[in-house]
């Protein structure tokens, strides 16, 4: 049996918001979601097995409901969660050691932070705290040079201006370094006044 419908009957029109990215989409109502997340893959360079897709509060998780069967009809609206896939970026792949390198000296910060706190606090005998508080000094001194090794490394590798998520990537990190440098810079200072 031929339809002599008009194909705004058999398609609807409909918006799928992803962060401030908007997809306008017109799809046949008998699509699937499972063939609508090929389309938004193919759109937003978001893997199917990333995406999450919620429509009217309810997750769309069976690729073969069609779009009239999950209730999406002209003018709807779509929220898509999920992320491009990023580990393929060579600016990522360089700066993720960086990152782990960063977390080490975080922790070194912590440790020697502790053991000035409590030299200071009075937690080591008289006759080993002045020791105790210079080698600790010492320390600290050496995180900060890491610090800033660190900072050299992060600021040597080299970002193509088209490259949104490496260029974020590194300003985050190297915010965070310069984070920590003020934080072992006040800490310092601190220590040396007392």
């Amino acid at each position: 049996m031929e339809s002599n419908s008009s194909p705004s009957e058999n398609t609807v029109h409909f918006i799928i918001n992803h962060g401030k990215s908007k997809y306008d989409l017109c799809l046949e109502k008998s699509c699937t979601i499972g063939k609508l997340q090929l389309d938004i893959e193919r759109r937003s360079e978001i893997p199917i097995s990333k995406q999450k897709l919620i429509h009217k509060g309810k997750s769309l998780t069976s690729g073969e409901l069609t779009l009239t069967d999950a209730g999406i009809t002209n003018g709807s609206k779509i929220l898509l969660l999920g992320r491009k896939e990023n580990d393929e970026d060579p600016v990522v792949q360089q700066l993720a050691p960086l990152e782990a390198e960063l977390i080490k000296i975080q922790s070194k910060y912590q440790q020697t932070h502790a053991n000035l706190t409590g030299i200071k606090q009075g937690f080591l005998p008289q006759e080993y705290s002045q020791n105790g508080f210079e080698l600790n000094m010492k320390k600290m001194k050496l995180i900060e040079e890491d610090c800033i090794q660190l900072m050299e490394k992060v600021d040597a590798i080299d970002v193509d201006e088209t490259n949104v998520v490496g260029k974020q990537k590194r300003k985050m990190l190297i915010t965070k370094i310069q984070k920590q440098l003020a934080e072992i810079d006040r800490f310092v200072e601190e220590m040396e006044q007392k």
